[in-house]
């Protein structure tokens, strides 16, 4: 059993798709933690509190505002207490994107870099005193995928037209993961984000519910759940004929067992998947009458103990979900971590190192590496956060428009790791479990190369590269600072690699199609990653024990 990827929030229905990778969805949340911030400005009730490490018997500390450094607070009221004066613009998130990994967990990304950028209709820029910094507005320009949504949930392959997939847009609570059928592709391996599209296939009001004494609303024809495309080009899935909250009503009776006397409960639920086939143009498509089963369906008797009242349903038509086709299938190839590019491949033969024994070395330690090639390069569709950056002393991307617009100097990365710290239930009799907390990356054998007084920094070389020694199997994330130490453009997800992974990006944020100057992608070899190997040539023997855990 190995773990492939961290995900604070959550990663779930991973699939092994046709060209061999590993696609899932993951719940995007990287924000403040909300009950912290009840307790904190509005006397919530939640007993949040901050542990001083991960050490079993750590210190417990009374939650404190200043406990969490990343990312910014999630309201505007919290800023104006915390941090009076900022330019800092609220950061909420919260989401489920389509994301990527290979067979080994190595090069874990959204689905063919598919983001916010080119999923949702609207969220906030990062700072509000830069003109040229716009919230997002996927009609302003349009982009070319001209649907919006908020979620993927349970991404599957269409075997009639591989790279293409069908998704369920759910709301998070009373519907039991049910709601609207989406489509999404193509997403072949060479394809960048901006050829793929979203559209929806059922309703858009089967997306949600409607209220109990609403009325019916137009093409509502159900919830949606685990949909299953078939070799054929048929759609087959688990529906539900009610559109309202699922609710469970129970009437309640007494019998004597083994004489007692039990109270004995008979619960009915509002909804009741049945597996029916869909037919219908897209934005159209609704389930058909006829149930896969039969109208009887599959009928059983059950009954448990729940702790000490008996339940029981009696004859009742069992929910049909999770279908899948059988049928012949080629096996997917087997996919594992890619070889080093040419400007990273060219770095290492000049320092005569072999990747092959330097990965080696890094997975018996559980460690990766980060490299950037060019922080100053970022896509075009991202001016939410800073996009004219330069270096000083060395490399700048400067966008000609708008005219005048803000120069930002950057000279360093702030690296964050997930620490479990952040406890619930009071400091005197906790509830079990963690909770998360970004903290500046420490669990690393390099902290040589850290910049001193910025803990977990490490300085941008001046063709803008970055490289960085990381734990694998931990939550990442990072931003880039000024030389005063304040955060310029920050990441807004999770990220983790697995042992002896070397992971490139060519900027921040990464370049799909062209950058803000209209060019590709950056290609330069990174003079960090000189640095890290000539480091490591010269302090690889010594086993860098201080300051690793």
């Amino acid at each position: 059993l190995e773990v492939l990827t961290h995900s604070p929030s959550g990663d779930f229905h991973p699939r092994v798709v046709s060209d061999g990778r590993i696609v899932f969805n993951r719940w995007d949340h990287l924000i403040r933690d909300q009950q912290a911030d009840a307790d904190i400005f509005n006397n919530g009730p939640y007993g949040t509190f901050t542990y001083t490490s991960e050490a079993i018997d750590a210190q417990r500390l009374p939650i404190d505002p200043f406990h969490e450094i990343f990312p910014e607070p999630r309201q505007q009221t919290y800023i104006d207490i915390l941090f009076p004066g900022s330019n800092m613009v609220p950061h909420a998130m919260n989401l489920f994107m389509p994301w990527e990994i290979h067979q080994d967990g190595s090069g874990l990304e959204t689905l063919n870099h598919w983001g916010r950028h080119e999923q949702l209709s609207f969220f906030e820029r990062s700072l509000n005193d830069d003109p040229a910094l716009l919230p997002f507005n996927y009609q302003a320009p349009m982009r070319p995928n001209q649907h919006q949504t908020d979620n993927f949930h349970d991404l599957r392959e269409r075997p009639d037209l591989p790279d293409h997939y069908v998704a369920v847009r759910t709301v998070e609570f009373g519907v039991r993961g049910a709601g609207q059928l989406l489509r999404l592709g193509p997403a072949a391996l060479a394809n960048s984000a901006t050829l793929m599209r979203s559209a929806p296939l059922t309703h858009p009001n089967t997306y949600g519910f409607r209220g109990d004494n609403d009325p019916e609303r137009p093409g509502d024809s159900g919830r949606y759940r685990d949909p299953a495309p078939l070799a054929d080009g048929r759609l087959l899935a688990a529906h539900s004929v009610d559109t309202r909250v699922d609710q469970t009503t129970s009437d309640n009776t007494t019998e004597v067992i083994d004489g007692q006397t039990v109270t004995v409960r008979h619960p009915v639920n509002r909804y009741e998947f049945r597996l029916r086939l869909l037919a219908g143009a897209d934005g159209e498509a609704a389930a058909t009458t006829v149930e896969l089963t039969g109208n009887q369906g599959i009928r059983k008797t059950i009954a448990f103990w729940q702790p000490d009242d008996l339940v029981r349903y009696s004859d009742v038509r069992l929910w049909e979900t999770d279908p899948v086709e059988l049928r012949p299938r080629t096996p997917p190839p087997t996919t594992s971590a890619q070889p080093l590019a040419a400007p990273e491949a060219v770095i290492f033969a000049e320092e005569s190192v072999d990747p092959a024994a330097f990965r080696q070395w890094l997975s018996e330690r559980d460690l990766g590496v980060i490299v950037v090639r060019n922080a100053t390069r970022r896509d075009a569709a991202d001016r939410q956060q800073p996009f004219n950056l330069q270096v000083p002393g060395g490399v700048s991307a400067i966008s000609p428009t708008p005219p005048g617009a803000m120069v930002y100097s950057i000279d360093r990365l702030e690296v964050l790791q997930a620490d479990l710290l952040r406890g619930k239930g009071g400091t005197a009799n906790p509830l079990p479990g963690r909770r998360v907390l970004a903290r500046p990356l420490h669990d690393t054998p390099f902290s040589a190369l850290q910049l001193p007084d910025s803990p977990g920094s490490y300085p941008i070389h001046a063709d803008g590269s970055i490289a960085v020694v990381v734990p694998a199997e931990r939550a990442l994330s990072w931003q880039s600072l000024s030389p005063q130490g304040t955060p310029v453009v920050r990441e807004r997800v999770w990220l983790s690699l697995v042992p002896g992974e070397i992971r490139v990006c060519g900027g921040c944020h990464g370049v799909n199609d062209v950058d803000q100057l209209g060019l590709p992608g950056a290609s330069n070899p990174p003079a960090a990653l000189r640095t890290l190997l000539q480091h490591w040539q010269q302090h690889a023997g010594e086993g860098f024990a201080d300051g690793f855990e």
